[in-house]
């Protein structure tokens, strides 16, 4: 693994000295730190561009993984990453997985990310019974400030009884709640599936 001291060292220089007095974000408003451990790392000059291999970004309960990155600085204040291969994205309750992901930093915190694979898809650990929300599509804008999932293009969200197909699906994780839209001769469908009926215990 790439030394973490040194990326931090170089994030902090490239960041400047108001940033690191907040380590890369923790001031008054509270926002937590963002971790960066790769395996490899190189910087081009002349393309103004930081690459990197087996990448793990991590910021409180949020992670994301990749086999490479790309960025055009080292800056987590108003910068849009790159990432592909293998693309992992954790927060909480929440796992994501794609095949390329662009990912956008806004005031030293993960906004969102728009997932693409084929498909990008999506899990959540609900909490009031041990059972997953799994949903997938073409596209997946993951905005993490908002707790919100839009899915884009042959979108599927499954609670394990109910199933819910259409173009275009938003998922609130934070209060459960699923919205579909239709588009033109695409419908939103709907599968209900039933439940198993109880054995009966014989005397």
């Amino acid at each position: 693994m790439a030394s973490l001291l040194l990326i931090s060292a170089l994030l902090l220089g490239l960041l400047g000295d108001n940033a690191a007095a907040q380590e890369f974000g923790v001031g008054v408003d509270g926002t937590l730190p963002i971790k960066l451990d790769a395996e490899t790392s190189e910087f081009d000059r002349r393309a103004d561009q930081l690459k990197f291999t087996q990448l793990k970004i991590q910021q409180g309960a949020i992670a994301i993984s990749a086999q490479a990155a790309r960025a055009q600085r080292l800056d987590f204040e108003d910068t849009v990453w790159n990432f592909s291969g293998d693309v992992v994205i954790t927060d909480a309750s929440t796992t994501a997985w794609c095949d390329q992901a662009e990912v956008t930093f806004s005031d030293y915190r993960i906004e969102v990310a728009v997932m693409n694979g084929g498909p990008a898809r999506f899990e959540q650990r609900r909490e009031a019974a041990d059972e997953l929300t799994e949903g997938q599509a073409e596209t997946i804008e993951y905005v993490l400030g908002e707790q919100r999932i839009r899915m884009l293009g042959d979108a599927r969200v499954s609670d394990g009884t109910n199933e819910v197909t259409g173009p275009r699906i938003v998922y609130d994780l934070e209060r459960e709640v699923i919205s579909a839209d239709a588009n033109g001769d695409d419908p939103v469908k709907m599968t209900i599936l039933p439940t198993s009926e109880p054995e009966l215990e014989l005397p």
